[in-house]
């Protein structure tokens, strides 16, 4: 049986790509071509240039915003069978406490709410920034500024979204088609059409990612909720648990069992985590500890 946490990723991964999607078609129509042009003529960044990238952070607050939210309380609500189930075996103050879970528990998901939203939006932001800023720089010193600014200009409003590494392989394709002499309008078209493909594969990741991260996020805010109201025993433990398939990966796979306090971070291969996710796309939650797992 499918995992409440990982059931509402997969129901809300979408819907945040589409978000995403609308937030950096939006910066898109934001930025002037005839800046970029004259970003790639004087090697800086025009004054509406840099204001339209200041702009990103509020439109992907805007948009991503609710998605994030509603995966988080997603998180906090499959938290609540543990709940009920741990407050049947507890003390009678702790059971009568159910009662007043709903008002801990929302102010416990607000703030995971916002701290899951801030660290998208400045994930996001700080990529996109650097993306831009890399495209006009090899647009400047490579291949590329041989052709046209404007020409390049297309070609890097067509980077907007996509991280450093993404953006630096749409701009080494128009290098090399450029040195292969090239028409222009072809190199518009294959670069614009590679760009759109890392575009929707990075939306993907951070849709799935995020998500599923949300959620976890969560779950933890109303078991930590739940135990500060006296609804959990002290000494509750969590367990990471992973989505057993195909595409279960070696990293995830060693943290499969691994048991902590609810206070307590994970230990994985490139150090301490709170919860999961452990790598883009990772699938993985926890749930509340039946016994004693690896620790």
């Amino acid at each position: 049986m499918a995992d409440a946490v990982t059931t509402a990723a997969d129901r809300l991964a979408a819907p945040l790509r589409k978000a995403l999607d609308r937030a950096f078609a939006r910066l898109t129509g934001r930025v002037p071509l005839e800046d970029l042009a004259r970003a790639v003529d004087t090697g800086r960044v025009t004054a509406r240039l840099d204001a339209a990238l200041r702009a990103l952070p509020a439109l992907l607050r805007a948009e991503v915003g609710p998605v994030i939210e509603a995966a988080v309380r997603a998180g906090a609500a499959a938290s609540r069978a543990a709940v009920l189930t741990a407050a049947r075996g507890a003390t009678a103050s702790a059971s009568l406490s159910l009662s007043s879970f709903k008002q801990v528990n929302q102010r416990a998901v607000d703030r995971a709410a916002s701290r899951a939203t801030a660290s998208l939006v400045r994930r996001a932001t700080a990529g996109t920034r650097q993306a831009i800023r890399s495209a006009i720089t090899s647009a400047v010193k490579g291949e590329a500024g041989k052709a046209s600014a404007g020409a390049a200009a297309k070609t890097i409003r067509g980077v907007i979204g996509l991280d450093p590494r993404r953006a630096g392989a749409v701009m080494r394709m128009r290098e090399r088609l450029i040195a292969q002499g090239v028409s222009k309008d072809r190199i518009a078209a294959q670069t614009s059409k590679y760009a759109a493909r890392l575009l929707k594969q990075r939306a993907v990741t951070i849709a799935r990612t995020e998500i599923i991260g949300a959620a976890n996020e969560g779950r933890l805010a109303a078991w930590r909720a739940a135990k500060e109201k006296g609804l959990l025993r002290e000494g509750t433990r969590r367990t990471w648990v992973v989505t057993e398939d195909d595409r279960l990966c070696p990293e995830c796979e060693a943290m499969d069992g691994q048991t902590v306090d609810l206070d307590e971070p994970f230990e994985g291969d490139v150090g301490p985590i709170d919860a999961p996710p452990l790598h883009p796309n990772c699938r993985c939650t926890t749930v509340i500890a039946k016994g004693r797992g690896k620790s």
